[in-house]
């Protein structure tokens, strides 16, 4: 009997565990081990003496759990990308107001009338007139090439 209600305790133990880490790092890394143990607790009540069954159905229900539902929930909480309207300059062709120096941290495009921050994604100097194409967006910088 003493065994049994160790064998209980420990599954018990494993869930609460699982569970804490779970809400400790928010990141869906023990749930799964959580229901595993909540199997195998039951299980030690129906085989009480058979603890390579129960280990064997807490590694299976953490495992198929694992397996089944993690690609679910990953696709759910993926970050959605919010895209905005200066997306659309990407691609086009800017011309250098103030000279892009990216050592000294400064220089200008104007694009579609819209002056913005600049640097070059080459480290290359750019003169004021020169055509250059917006190759991204960091934060409220231009990306140049």
């Amino acid at each position: 009997m003493a065994a049994t209600m160790a064998a209980t305790i420990t599954w018990v133990c494993v869930f609460v565990l699982a569970l804490v880490i779970e809400a400790i790092s928010v990141q869906l890394v023990s749930v799964w081990f959580a229901l595993g143990a909540l199997a195998a607790f039951v299980l030690s009540f129906f085989a009480p003496d058979n603890y390579t069954l129960q280990i064997i159905v807490f590694l299976g229900v953490s495992i198929v759990t694992l397996l089944v539902t993690r690609p679910l929930i990953r696709k759910k909480l993926k970050p959605k990308i919010q895209r905005t309207n200066a997306d659309k300059i990407v691609g086009m062709t800017a011309i250098v107001v103030d000279e892009i120096v990216n050592e000294e941290g400064r220089g200008t495009v104007k694009v579609e009338g819209v002056v913005w921050n600049a640097r070059n994604e080459t480290n290359a100097v750019c003169a004021p007139g020169e055509m250059v194409t917006v190759a991204g967006i960091d934060g409220n910088k231009l990306i140049v090439r």
